[in-house]
């Protein structure tokens, strides 16, 4: 689509195929044979890929946005986080922008194995959440997830290999995702933080988009 500003494919690399914010490997991160040619193999410890700040992953900022991957999940008991906006610096009093994660249980305001989680946190650190229902998808195979937000309308909606699993009005606001403090992690946070119940992600993603 025209308005794809970056994707990482996975094959053997962390480069983005589409425009100019090439990740960086962290931990122990490999690759394995993925839903499209190799794909990002994560350990659920220390792997994942870091993007460094730019003004084109500010999707905050635009009239919406949408992400999109292809995740294969190793476990649907832990929590773990697919793609979130996360400020190493802990320079604001919220370290966190959007994030997209999984497996997050009641206590923490999930629905506990197999659901997904998204935080549109926005830039006053105020949250507003998604969440799907719990057991929507499992180990041992791939699955195709979007989270998107639509600005003007309010609406944010979790897809799952194409269909509506779960759409929220929001209402308009500007998430988190500021360059000026905020680096796109893919596979987990740049490093682990007490207290925060999604760390890395155990597991196989491919081709994650980013659309703005």
């Amino acid at each position: 689509p025209s308005d794809a500003i970056s994707r990482w494919k996975g094959e053997n690399n962390t480069l983005d195929s589409i425009g100019a914010n090439n990740g960086t490997a962290e931990g122990s991160l490999s690759y394995a044979s993925g839903q499209v040619g190799q794909a990002f193999s994560m350990n659920g410890t220390d792997a994942d890929v870091s993007v460094a700040p730019n003004a084109t992953t500010d999707v905050g900022s635009s009239n919406g946005f949408s992400i999109v991957t292809w995740f294969k999940p190793s476990s649907v008991s832990t929590p773990a986080s697919l793609v979130e906006w996360f400020d190493p610096s802990f320079s604001l009093s919220h370290y966190e922008g959007i994030t997209f994660t999984i497996n997050i249980p009641s206590t923490s305001g999930g629905n506990g194995a197999g659901c997904f989680v998204a935080n549109l946190q926005d830039t006053s650190g105020t949250s507003h959440f998604v969440v799907t229902p719990g057991n929507v998808f499992t180990t041992g195979k791939f699955y195709h997830a979007a989270l998107t937000y639509d600005k003007t309308s309010g609406l944010s909606s979790i897809y799952l290999n194409g269909n509506l699993i779960v759409q929220t009005n929001l209402g308009t606001f500007t998430p988190e995702t500021r360059p000026s403090n905020f680096r796109l992690i893919l596979g987990g946070v740049h490093f682990p933080v007490g207290g925060h119940i999604a760390e890395h992600f155990a597991g196989l993603m491919d081709e994650t988009t980013l659309f703005g």
